[in-house]
């Protein structure tokens, strides 16, 4: 992207989008969510342009969590970077699924069955102990 003009486009689904014009109101493809323009001249943008002229130094960041008016100049603000996440995601709990108890006789081969685990972190991997 652009450090100084540009629009990022937030479409609810694959259909491509055309960047050019007002992005709020009834001209508005029907699959963009929200569109934000920013810098002095960019090519779309949300209701009015956020006037933000971002720079190496600058971000563009939303007045509130979760806001959108349609109207890019009263959602955004100019301000130092300040990057942010969810934090990290645990994966979920690993369950493993028993084949049940399996019985052979010494020096012959066993029956083959599956093991099959959900959740956790794939790729997994099995060990057997005391055999």
């Amino acid at each position: 992207m652009s450090g100084s003009n540009g629009v990022v486009i937030l479409a609810s689904n694959q259909v491509g989008v055309t960047a050019v014009g007002n992005f709020a109101g009834a001209g508005a493809p029907a699959n963009v969510v929200d569109a934000v323009g920013f810098g002095t001249t960019p090519t779309s943008f949300e209701g009015v342009n956020t006037g933000v002229a971002l720079t190496n130094t600058t971000a563009a960041t939303r007045n509130a969590t979760g806001t959108d008016s349609d109207n890019n100049a009263n959602d955004f603000t100019e301000v130092a970077p300040n990057p942010q996440n969810s934090g990290p995601v645990a994966p979920a709990g690993l369950e493993a699924t028993s084949p049940g108890a399996q019985a052979a006789q010494v020096g012959t081969p066993i029956t083959p069955f599956t093991l099959a685990a959900t959740g956790g972190t794939s790729p997994y991997s099995w060990t057997a102990t005391g055999l």
